[in-house]
């Protein structure tokens, strides 16, 4: 079976390793064939190329917009975007014909739910579409759709929907996709490739977080709530911070000066980017998560897998990953003191945090794996394509 895999951005988080993830797991059986499609050259091509998977840059584009405050700028802007966009794809779809033969192509699976190129291909050329719903419809990035029918538009060239948490198939229901069409599968992470040890003695509790730094994230909730921790003078913790500044407002900035501004440089530290983050987190004991609408949360995965004690927002998909007070503990969205309390709670209760680690492995063990993403995704495939699914 041949899939025509769209994988969406080419970027560090969520996406790429969970498009590489997919790719890896599907491609280790003979029944799936994947053809995959970036936008730009990348870390995907590059991964596809050591791997032996057909692939090719076909330079399409997205169909949302990051609205102008302005209602007569807004309009402007939006009129150039459909101008650029539909020029762009429809270009893309010239391209793909002449790279891919499409009279081959069983499936086409779009990766990223802002992305309206595979429904195209779809339409055009009779192939069945799956798109992965993998973000909010606008929360999480404020991005707004480009056409007005959008939504009839991914009803009517999409077969199945996969929504990657219930919180995410809700939102989607609400904007008016059919609710008939969405599947809801978590997605999964390789437990293979993160390292779990026993919590060695330290003075310090080690605190660590993920992600890419902008404001949706929630970086700066972290500090402000290691100055409560500092004034209610516990000092026995060290945080580390990974992730690049994204977006065009620098928000590591305004991290960085409330950290010199407050003296926090003894504790907390941006680390920057690391690729490999993962198999670095056993060494730490907390994980947080201040994300406004987390989709899924992969890195809260990561942590439950590394055996740390995740300390999350009660938002999106985190209340569905962790269980308050047994596998992690969830705080107040935006309530500082609720971080810090939270916080305070399992640095000081060392007993009540490593039980929490402990149950957090566990279920991240059963529920959250690669393997079983793979399995309800190549059913879908096998369903789609009306084929009995023995391979996996």
């Amino acid at each position: 079976m041949k899939i025509l895999f769209l994988c969406g951005a080419d970027h560090k988080y969520g996406t790429l390793k969970m498009a590489i993830n997919i790719i890896e797991f599907m491609n280790k059986y003979n029944k799936f064939e994947f053809i995959v499609l970036t936008q730009k050259q990348g870390e995907i091509n590059q991964f596809c190329n050591e791997k032996g998977v057909e692939n090719y840059v076909v330079p399409y584009r997205y169909c949302v917009y990051a609205p102008h405050t302005k209602k007569l700028l807004n309009l402007l802007k939006k009129y150039l975007k459909v101008c650029i966009v539909s020029f762009y794809n429809k270009r893309a779809l010239g391209k793909l014909k002449k790279l891919v033969n499409l009279d081959t192509v069983n499936i086409i699976h779009t990766n990223i739910n802002r992305d309206l190129f595979g429904m195209m291909v779809s339409k055009k050329y009779k192939i069945p579409n799956i798109t992965h719903l993998r973000e909010y419809s606008k929360d999480h990035f404020q991005l707004e759709f480009l056409y007005p029918n959008q939504i009839n538009f991914m009803n009517t060239y999409s077969e199945k929907f996969i929504a990657i948490s219930k919180a995410v198939e809700k939102d989607w229901i609400q904007r008016g996709l059919d609710r008939k069409k969405i599947e809801m599968i978590y997605d999964g992470v390789d437990e293979q490739g993160i390292t779990f040890q026993e919590k060695s003695l330290c003075d310090k509790v080690k605190i660590v977080m993920c992600g890419g730094i902008y404001e949706g994230k929630g970086q700066l909730q972290l500090v402000k709530a290691l100055k409560l921790l500092k004034d209610r003078r516990i000092l026995n913790i060290d945080v580390d911070i990974y992730g690049d500044n994204e977006g065009k407002v620098n928000y590591r900035a305004v991290v960085e000066e409330y950290i010199h501004d407050n003296n926090l440089h003894e504790i907390a530290h941006l680390r920057g980017y690391k690729a490999d983050v993962s198999k670095i987190l056993y060494q730490y004991d907390i994980g947080v998560v201040c994300s406004k609408s987390e989709g899924f949360g992969l890195v809260t995965v990561e942590y439950m897998l590394a055996g740390l004690c995740p300390v999350v927002s009660n938002t999106g998909a985190n209340k569905e990953l962790v269980i308050n007070n047994h596998t992690g503990v969830l705080y107040k969205y935006g309530d500082i003191d609720s971080l810090a309390d939270a916080l305070e709670n399992v640095i000081i209760n060392k007993s009540f945090r490593e039980e929490c680690g402990k149950s957090a492995l566990n279920r991240a063990g059963k529920e959250f794996t690669m393997a079983r993403c793979a399995q309800e995704i190549s059913n879908i495939y096998m369903e789609i394509a009306g084929e009995k699914n023995d391979c996996v």
